[in-house]
């Protein structure tokens, strides 16, 4: 099997983390390959925890729920790719790339790493049960006011990447229904995966 990427995105609360999860499970009972982790959204919360100015700006950002600036994302997970990518391992990306010119610079780093077969796993719940999940989970950043404002930027700032993805010619992209259980989305996210391969 090549080194595939998969790259986990949809609305906050669908589940991506869970279904990235269990992906890296199928994928190392079918091959023996390395595979890489990266969640975004668990690379900022680490980087906010620092003391120097920039650490201190990014947690205000998080405290009132905005949204990162690009450099930061993308100084985000470029750090970790040149640190643990060795050329022979499949990528699973959660939560990643959220604006346009973001996934435009992502593509860059797949061309210069080689990695041809990038599966757009596009996790589709409704804002409602979005809002259900992300209010139940306990997280000291789900607030009411969060909530509301990741919500709105997903339909401003990330749906335009998501199109950019559908139209994309070299990228595979799946529409998975986020709206059923755990163990239904992750069989219908293999059945697409390998059919797509």
């Amino acid at each position: 099997m090549k080194p595939q990427t998969f790259i986990f995105t949809g609305r906050s609360g669908v589940g991506k983390g869970t279904q990235a999860a269990l992906l890296i499970e199928y994928l190392k009972k079918k091959d023996t390959k390395k595979v890489l982790y990266f969640a975004s959204g668990d690379g900022l919360r680490e980087y906010i925890k620092g003391t120097k100015h920039s650490h201190k700006l990014a947690k205000q950002i998080y405290d009132t729920g905005g949204l990162f600036p690009e450099f930061l994302a993308v100084h985000n997970w470029s750090h970790f790719f040149s640190e643990n990518m060795e050329g022979d391992e499949h990528v699973i990306l959660d939560g990643l790339p959220r604006k346009l010119c973001e996934a435009q610079i992502l593509d860059t780093a797949f061309d210069f790493y080689e990695h041809e077969n990038v599966f757009i796993i596009w996790m589709e719940g409704s804002r409602d049960w979005s809002t259900k999940l992300l209010s139940s989970r306990g997280r000291s950043d789900d607030t009411p006011e969060n909530i509301v404002h990741r919500l709105d930027w997903y339909d401003e700032e990330v749906a335009p990447t998501i199109e950019y993805y559908r139209r994309h010619p070299r990228h595979i992209f799946l529409e998975i229904n986020a709206e059923q259980p755990i163990e239904d989305v992750h069989n219908e996210i293999v059945q697409k995966i390998e059919a797509a391969a």
